[in-house]
């Protein structure tokens, strides 16, 4: 069986983030147009928003500006969002 991270929305493979672990951007891809991208730290708190996206299946993230440590990226499409881990080295 797959351990399933509790602050996992979905499962989903129709977004992918990658790389991960990263030093200074990411990139999500998706098979919908990505209309909003929130990046939380692990107590929940927002810390950085795009919102003014191309809306198109894929947007790159520039997190350099933000510490090192665990995230969470919650990506909204036109159909779901999904919360998926992000660790900045």
């Amino acid at each position: 069986t797959q351990n399933l991270d509790i602050n996992e929305l979905s499962n989903n493979h129709n977004i992918t983030l990658f790389p991960n672990p990263t030093t200074t951007t990411f990139t999500i891809t998706s098979t919908e147009k990505i209309k909003e991208i929130k990046i939380y730290d692990v107590l929940g708190s927002e810390i950085l928003s795009f919102d003014k996206l191309r809306m198109t299946g894929s947007e790159t993230i520039d997190i350099s500006g933000i510490a090192k440590g665990i995230y969470f990226a919650e990506i909204k499409t036109e159909k779901e969002t999904v919360r998926k881990k992000l660790i900045k080295q």
